[in-house]
């Protein structure tokens, strides 16, 4: 059965322009999504930059090569695999922040034996991350936004990034979009000096805390008047 305020909320994120508000309600689209995490219907999980990865593509009726995924930050975490946050993605995305605000930080990538930063390429298998090394590179920074609840952000495939959270909590609704041609496989900087070749498949977080994370974050919201 499809619940029709993420489906909602879904489309109006892949409707809006960038750099343009996104008029979502947010309390009843948090409210649902918990419910859902709380009946084992969404599973929750631990994404390795450190945020809460919900994917609700199922139940929003995403259509094929579409997902949608609710992102929380609630706290600066190290990366758990051990690689950089600077990345890229094999798919188009539109990301509404609902909650919060972040930075955008776009760059552009020369390969180059003696560039400063190291990179791997992702392969994603049921037992987790594959990652093979792809490299050193010179990044320079092409654009930096700032991007604040309810505004939308689109970027392309390919497009070498990290998400810089300015503060906590921050919420994000993810549309990302794999019908477009990207990379075949994702490229990610390497923070540590050697490269893992392999982690396990991210961690699933229980469903009452997942949800209470969620209703947490609504009642922060009601406290500062948002």
């Amino acid at each position: 059965m499809i619940d029709t305020t993420i489906a909602a909320a879904a489309e109006l994120v892949l409707s809006t322009p960038d750099g343009s508000p996104a008029d979502i309600g947010v309390e009843e689209l948090v409210r649902r999504v918990a419910a859902h995490v709380e009946a084992g219907e969404l599973p929750a999980r631990r994404h390795p930059i450190g945020f809460l990865h919900i994917d609700m593509s199922a139940l929003g009726g995403a259509p094929p090569g579409v997902d949608y995924r609710l992102h929380l930050w609630t706290e600066i975490s190290p990366r758990a695999d051990g690689l950089g946050t600077i990345h890229d993605h094999v798919w188009a995305l539109a990301s509404a922040v609902l909650i919060g605000d972040l930075e955008d930080v776009n760059f552009v990538a020369r390969a180059s034996p003696n560039g400063g930063d190291a990179f791997v390429r992702v392969s994603y298998t049921p037992e987790g991350n594959d990652f093979v090394p792809a490299g050193s590179y010179e990044l320079s920074e092409d654009r930096r936004r700032a991007v604040a609840a309810p505004m939308v952000y689109r970027l392309d495939a390919g497009c070498l990034h990290t998400t810089e959270v300015l503060s906590f909590p921050t919420m994000t609704l993810v549309v990302a979009d794999r019908r477009v041609d990207g990379p075949g496989q994702p490229l990610v900087s390497v923070a540590a000096e050697a490269a893992q070749e392999h982690v396990g498949a991210r961690p699933i977080i229980s469903p009452r805390d997942a949800a209470d994370m969620l209703r947490g974050v609504l009642g922060e919201r009601r406290e500062h008047g948002d």
